[in-house]
């Protein structure tokens, strides 16, 4: 959804009647997540509004091409204040991005580093971006070329976890069958989500398949955009 930005949030309609993060998903209610890809300078404003339209679950990625994730962080944080929510009101999801897939110029980690120290580095700065204290989820934005550095960077996640910084990990981007079930057999601490761009007409049903087997959430996003087909009359 997109909702226009406004100059200050004494214009918007403050409303305290939407379920929190937490009682959605302990009443196992359907949800969308907030997502904040390509919004560039109008990231806070637009997170803003989410937030009081009744959005409590939100996506981003230290991504910095892509994504203005301090953006994020001034947004939900202004729009909770407002609302008198607290941070445990939300859910809040980032990404961390392998080297290939970020802008050369603008990498939000030290780029000759170890991938272990770049995950550490990048999640260490989504945190200061984001204004929390933890992550209710972390997600390899995509897997590495070699299974060897995706496992890689993958027992960095799982370290995460093990000290508290973040509550779930999970991947995206996974369209080879084999990739997901070799790093689901391999990890210590098993992914609990598959983000996967979803079109229909050459959607692999094993991969949901997999999810429901295996107690993940499968998350959908281009839902829309890549299926228009479905909507024309």
């Amino acid at each position: 959804a997109t909702y226009n930005s406004v100059s200050s949030l004494s214009s918007v309609d403050i409303s305290t009647s939407f379920l929190t993060a937490p009682e959605i998903l302990e009443e196992n209610l359907p949800y969308l997540i907030y997502g904040t890809a390509w919004k560039k300078n109008s990231t806070s404003n637009l997170v803003q509004n989410a937030v009081m339209n009744g959005y409590r679950f939100i996506d981003t990625a230290n991504q910095p091409e892509h994504y203005n994730e301090a953006g994020v962080g001034e947004g939900w944080t202004e729009a909770a204040e407002a609302l008198g929510l607290n941070r445990n009101d939300f859910y809040i999801q980032t990404k961390f991005s392998p080297l290939n897939s970020q802008d050369s110029n603008n990498v939000p980690y030290n780029k000759t580093a170890p991938i272990s120290d770049m995950v550490v580095q990048s999640v260490h700065g989504s945190l200061q971006n984001l204004k929390t204290t933890y992550l209710d989820v972390l997600i390899l934005h995509s897997p590495y070329k070699t299974m060897e550095n995706t496992l890689t960077a993958w027992r960095a996640m799982e370290s995460l976890v093990d000290d508290g910084t973040v509550l779930r990990i999970g991947i995206s981007n996974c369209y080879k069958y084999e990739t997901l079930t070799k790093l689901y057999d391999s990890a210590r601490i098993k992914p609990t989500i598959l983000q996967n761009h979803l079109k229909t007409i050459d959607f692999d049903p094993r991969f949901l398949q997999f999810t429901r087997n295996n107690n993940m959430d499968y998350q959908a996003f281009w839902t829309l955009t890549a299926n228009k087909h479905h909507l024309q009359m």
